[in-house]
C-alpha cells in the first residue's frame, strides 16, 4: 500500500511538472504572438502613413497644375524639343507633368502617369 501512494505522489508530480511545462510554453509562445503583432501593426501604420503622404503630394501637385501653376514636388525637370517649339517635363512620384511651350499650345499643362509621353 505504502508503494502504490508512493508511486501516486510520482505520477502526480509527474502530471504537475507537465502541467507547469505546458503552461510555461504557452506563455512564451503568447509573448511571441504579442510581440509579432505589436511588429505587424508598427508596419501596417508606417505603411498607411507612407500611402496617405503619396496621396497628399498627388493631390497638391495635381491641384497646382489645374489652376496652372508649376507642381511642388518635381523629381526631375527636362525640356523636350518638340516640331513646333518645347515641352518642359516634371517627373513626380508617379505622375508627369508636361507644360506645353509650342505654337497651337501656349502654356497649357498636362498631368498624367509617369509612363505618359508629351503629345507632339
Amino acid at each position: 500500500m505504502a508503494k502504490e501512494v508512493k508511486d501516486a505522489k510520482v505520477v502526480e508530480e509527474t502530471t504537475e511538472t507537465k502541467k507547469e511545462e505546458k503552461v510555461e510554453e504557452t506563455k512564451k509562445e503568447n509573448k511571441n504572438d504579442v510581440a509579432l503583432t505589436i511588429i505587424k501593426r508598427c508596419w501596417d501604420i508606417i505603411f498607411w502613413c507612407a500611402i496617405a503622404c503619396l496621396l497628399i503630394i498627388w493631390i497638391l501637385d495635381f491641384v497646382n497644375v489645374k489652376q496652372n501653376k508649376d507642381p511642388k514636388f518635381c523629381i526631375k525637370k527636362e525640356t523636350l524639343t518638340v516640331e513646333n517649339g518645347t515641352v518642359d517635363s516634371c517627373l513626380g512620384m508617379g505622375y508627369k507633368v508636361f507644360t506645353y511651350h509650342t505654337s497651337n499650345m501656349d502654356g497649357a499643362r498636362e498631368f498624367g502617369p509617369f509612363w505618359s509621353e508629351p503629345r507632339k
